[in-house]
């Protein structure tokens, strides 16, 4: 390259046009490398919708799994007739019967519910099979009178009212089991309750 003032080489001088051709590829890197980025945002982007879509979908698998347990345990309580309200009470007592079972160990809720070693060996939830409450027994042939209607107030403690000095009577647990109070409950007072309630009731052994 020579001097732009003399006609003499400039020793290790680079020639503009190198230095252009430099230029013009480094630009090219750095707006490759822009293009880079953008496509690695728009793609995370992307994976996020498609986390967010996957996990919509295992949301909505999940109730749909949950209405359709649902739906299963009401038929069949249905069957049995049996009151929807006292769903919760049952389950709270199922998933305590069936507690450490795995695989056929475990009995399905509607088995549990008709065997006679199940639900209705519970003397808890016997009543709600026997119908013990439904009609009055008859004495000499003249109908005894139906006893006075005793629902239980509402309980917002881990205890049914009354239980702490006296058991409660077949008509008071169903009372119980089917009041605002009791289904007001979280699942773990709920546990609580009942397994009071079997202290009381159930024969040691």
């Amino acid at each position: 390259m020579n001097c732009p003032h003399c006609s003499k080489d400039i020793e290790g001088a680079i020639p503009k046009e190198r230095l252009d051709q430099k230029q013009t590829a480094l630009d090219a890197k750095n707006a490759a490398e822009v293009e880079y980025q953008k496509t690695i945002a728009a793609l995370q982007q992307q994976l996020g919708e498609v986390s967010g879509l996957r996990d919509q979908y295992t949301a909505l698998q999940k109730t749909h799994t949950e209405l359709s347990q649902r739906t299963e345990r009401r038929d069949a309580m249905r069957g049995l007739g049996l009151s929807e309200s006292l769903e919760d009470g049952l389950r709270t007592f199922y998933e305590s019967a069936q507690a450490g079972k795995e695989g056929d160990e475990r009995r399905a809720w509607g088995e549990w519910l008709s065997a006679d070693d199940g639900a209705r060996a519970n003397p808890i939830l016997a009543p709600h099979f026997s119908g013990a409450a439904a009609a009055p027994a008859e004495t000499n042939g003249t109908p005894a009178a139906a006893p006075a209607a005793n629902p239980l107030p509402v309980s917002t403690g881990a205890r049914p009212p009354g239980t702490s000095t006296a058991k409660m009577s077949p008509q008071q647990i169903r009372a119980y089991f089917q009041s605002p109070g009791f289904r007001a409950l979280t699942p773990d007072k709920q546990k609580e309750t009942l397994a009071e309630l079997q202290r009381q009731h159930m024969p040691p052994g």
